[in-house]
């Protein structure tokens, strides 16, 4: 499993994911929390890529919908 992108925006995450998956990519989304006290500390998503031999396609397809015309740019973690 791939760690691929996180947002604290979750409509942003299950664009991504949603495409993802429209692409037969098994995929996961998490949610973490940093360690601030409670009130404070926002909860980010994050979108994992189940098989890691499904990345490389996963990102592409982040990238290019990030920036079509540039063909990348995504805030991808890896």
């Amino acid at each position: 499993m791939k760690y691929i992108f996180a947002s604290r925006d979750a409509s942003e995450l299950a664009r991504f994911k949603s495409m993802i998956e429209r692409a037969d990519i098994p995929c996961a989304a998490r949610k973490t929390q940093l360690d601030l006290p409670m009130p404070l500390a926002p909860l980010d998503s994050e979108l994992w890529v189940v098989n890691d031999e499904d990345y490389t396609k996963a990102s592409g397809l982040i990238k290019g919908w990030s920036h079509p015309s540039q063909g990348g740019g995504a805030d991808l973690h890896c």
